[in-house]
């Protein structure tokens, strides 16, 4: 077996540890992962340069997802709609910073940790579209290139004295920054609540957007380019009371009531990556959550409460319908019951004994007419 090595900031890329999906999703067709493996294919010139393209990839959006991390995080943690403010207004938040670690101005408005812009961007960035509606990697190609371009001439500074207008080189005005960084929020939280394979894990499982290493997977994606609906109230809180570490927001978060499960069972929230991947219901702000309910029941986010969980419905009854049995729905739990037509047979607590209406019907007409006494 040969492994293949790649490099990254200075780090090898093993190759052969890749996750197979990440390699076959940056992969030509008919590449499989397993074929690393196959002698008869190593030693095929054509199959070496298509490897060494894939390495090029692995790298490539390596970096462009730790770049967008940056980018995009600035905007999910900092950033607030400018399309409520005028141009002289956005002139005197020059010194308004945005990176990690800095003080904001005013901290309530740092509006997107709790849901994307409302109402929801009319016009997209074009390009941001076009790049991203063509695959995952070609959208944090895409992002990690303006990332550069946009930061170019500040890179060198130091990260305190980092400000607002040193990432609008590459844009006409704050609107335009802003437009940009948020069509670029849409798709880069729908891939990951797709759970796309690109976006499981930074590169030594360090978040660039919280500056922490966050080994579970997609969690760094999330905080990055998505909404936190079940916390994110209580970020700029914390942030204004200078109280703010990664580990101190979760446990916060659970007994806090800007948390939406907080009145529910252990204030347990989820933004579940099953019930928030439609793209459009995303940019409406249409963000589901999961809450741990009592026993036999759901969260609903319908109606934001808890309510029954009908066992009869979802099938998750243990009622014995192949005996005759049916499922009645309470309020927290069920009941099994005699299918209708039978009742109980109490001789054996268990067997269900068929109601023959219609004999019954007819003896009691038999005997209407029928009566001894009259002979």
């Amino acid at each position: 077996m040969i492994i293949f090595f790649s490099s990254l900031d200075g780090h090898e890329v093993d190759l052969d540890l890749v996750e197979p999906d990440v390699f076959e999703e940056l992969a030509p067709k008919g590449i499989k992962y397993t074929d690393i493996h196959k002698s008869e294919k190593i030693a095929n010139l054509t199959f070496l340069h298509q490897i060494d393209q894939i390495q090029n990839k692995i790298e490539s959006y390596l970096i462009n997802l730790k770049l967008s991390s940056y980018y995009i995080g600035e905007h999910t943690f900092w950033e607030f709609d400018w399309r409520i403010y005028s141009s002289k207004n956005a002139q005197l938040m020059d010194f308004y910073h945005i990176s990690m670690g800095l003080k904001l101005i005013s901290y309530d408005k740092a509006t997107f940790m709790v849901s994307f812009p409302n109402p929801p961007i009319i016009n997209p960035f074009p390009e941001v579209v076009d790049n991203c509606e063509s695959s995952a990697f070609k959208c944090l190609e895409y992002v990690g290139e303006i990332t550069l371009i946009s930061r170019g001439k500040s890179q060198q500074k130091r990260k305190e004295d980092f400000k607002l207008k040193d990432l609008i080189n590459n844009f006409e005005d704050y609107w335009q920054l802003f437009n940009f960084r948020a069509t670029a929020s849409y798709y880069l939280c729908w891939y990951t609540l797709r759970r796309n394979p690109l976006f499981r894990k930074f590169h030594s499982n360090f978040c660039p957007a919280t500056e922490s290493r966050i080994s579970e997977d997609f969690k760094c994606a999330e905080l990055s380019f998505c909404p936190d609906p079940c916390c994110g109230k209580l970020f700029p809180k914390m942030k204004r009371e200078l109280e703010f570490t990664w580990k101190s927001y979760n446990q916060r978060c659970l007994s806090s009531d800007l948390n939406p499960c907080f009145k529910f069972g252990n204030g347990s929230c989820k933004f579940s990556e099953h019930e928030n991947n439609n793209f459009e219901d995303l940019k409406l702000n249409k963000l589901n959550v999961t809450c741990d309910c009592p026993v036999g029941y759901v969260y609903s986010n319908e109606h934001k409460i808890c309510i029954d969980a009908d066992e009869c419905l979802l099938s998750t009854h243990d009622c014995k319908t192949s005996q005759n049995e049916a499922c009645l729905n309470l309020p927290g739990t069920f009941k099994c019951i005699c299918a209708s037509g039978y009742i109980l047979n109490n001789r054996f607590n268990s067997t269900m004994i068929q109601m023959h209406m219609s004999i019954y019907r007819l003896y009691v007409n038999v005997t209407m007419i029928y009566d001894p006494e009259n002979e």
